[in-house]
C-alpha cells in the first residue's frame, strides 16, 4: 500500500495494508476514512496556509539526501529556503521549515502534557505565527512577545481566541479605569457641553447631588482620571507583551482538559479541533458585553447620585 508506514494526520496511528485511506483533495494529507469523517475536513492547516502539498516519508528522505541524485538536490528551491526560520537559544538554534508538516517539528513532542499535533489542531488558524512562537516559549522559557491586537483591543483578541475569562477581565479592567473620566465627562458636558437646555435641566435634576460632589472634588477626581488613564495604558502594554503567552498557556490547559475527559484518541482530536481556532461570533458577543457594561455603569452612577 502506498501509505503503509505513514501516519494518519488525525489519530497519528501508522497505516497498514488493511486500512481504508482517504486523502485531502487540496493538500493530499492522508487519513483513515473514519478519522476524516470525524474531523469533518482536513486539519492540516499549515499546508493549506502555505500552499504546499503533503509529502511521504520516502519523498522527504529523497529530497534531504544530497547524494542520491543531483537533480533532487535542486528540489528545495530558494523560495523554500526563505521560509526557514530560526531562534537562538542557550542550547543552540531552533530551526523551523514552514514548508514541512508541523514546520519540521516532532508531532509527538510534549508541551506539558499536550502533543505538538494536538496544539496544531487546537490553534487551527495562523499556525505559521503561533507554532514557532510556542516552541520558542517552551525551549527558551520566554513569556514576552509583541501582540499589537491585544494592545489596542485586548477584549476582542481574547474573545476571538475563545479565552473568555481573559476577555471578561479585560472588559472589567478597562471599564473600571474609565469611571473617573466618565464622571469628569458627565460634569463637563452638563456644564459646558452643547446640549439642549431641557436635557441640561433634566440631567441637573437627576444628577444634582452627584454633580455637587464632582464639583467639590473636581481636582481629586481629575487626578484619579489621569492615574487611571496611565493604568489603562500599562494594562494594554502588559497584554501586548503577555497576550501570546497567555494564549500558549490557555492552549495547553484546554488540550489537557479535553484529553482528561475524552479517552478515545480519534474523538479527542475532533473535540480539540472544534474547541480551538477563532470565533467571529465571540467578537460580537464581547461587544454586547461592553455595551452592557456601560449601561451598568450608568445605572450605578444613577444609584450613587440618588444615595449621595
Amino acid at each position: 500500500m502506498k501509505y503503509k508506514g505513514e501516519k494518519c494526520f488525525y489519530c497519528n496511528e501508522d497505516f497498514n495494508d488493511n486500512d481504508d485511506v482517504v486523502v485531502c483533495p487540496e493538500c493530499g494529507t492522508p487519513y483513515h476514512r473514519d478519522c476524516y469523517k470525524q474531523a469533518g475536513s482536513c486539519i492540516n492547516h499549515q499546508l493549506h496556509e502555505s500552499g504546499e502539498i503533503w509529502k511521504s516519508t520516502q519523498d522527504k528522505a529523497e529530497i534531504n539526501n544530497p547524494d542520491k541524485d543531483s537533480e533532487i538536490t535542486d528540489i528545495k528551491s530558494s523560495d523554500e529556503k526563505t521560509q526557514e526560520e530560526a531562534f537562538q537559544t542557550d542550547n543552540g538554534i531552533l530551526k523551523f521549515d514552514l514548508s514541512k508538516p508541523f514546520f519540521g517539528l516532532d508531532p509527538d513532542e510534549d508541551f506539558d502534557g499536550a502533543r505538538m499535533s494536538e496544539i496544531f489542531a487546537f490553534v487551527r488558524t495562523n499556525t505559521m505565527y503561533y507554532i514557532p512562537l510556542f516552541k520558542k516559549m517552551k525551549s527558551m522559557g520566554s513569556k514576552v512577545s509583541f501582540n499589537l491586537t491585544s494592545f489596542f483591543f485586548p477584549y476582542f483578541y481574547f474573545a476571538n481566541r475563545k479565552m473568555w475569562f481573559m476577555a471578561l477581565v479585560s472588559v472589567f479592567v478597562m471599564l473600571f479605569l474609565q469611571i473617573p473620566s466618565l464622571l469628569i465627562g458627565l460634569s463637563d458636558n452638563i456644564s459646558y457641553g452643547i446640549l439642549d437646555e431641557a436635557v441640561i435641566q433634566y440631567a441637573r435634576s437627576v444628577f444634582h447631588n452627584l454633580l455637587i460632589f464632582i464639583e467639590d472634588n473636581y481636582n481629586t477626581i481629575e487626578t484619579f482620571a489621569w492615574i487611571c488613564n496611565i493604568g489603562s495604558y500599562i494594562f494594554r502594554f502588559a497584554m501586548c507583551l503577555l497576550g501570546n503567552w497567555l494564549y500558549y498557556r490557555f492552549t495547553i490547559k484546554s488540550v489537557n482538559k479535553i484529553k482528561s475527559r475524552c479517552p478515545d484518541p480519534a474523538r479527542r482530536m475532533s473535540i480539540i479541533s472544534s474547541s480551538g481556532g477563532t470565533s467571529v461570533l465571540n467578537i460580537f458577543l464581547i461587544t454586547l458585553v461592553i455595551f452592557a457594561g456601560y449601561i451598568f455603569l450608568s445605572f450605578c452612577i444613577d444609584i450613587v447620585s440618588f444615595l449621595i
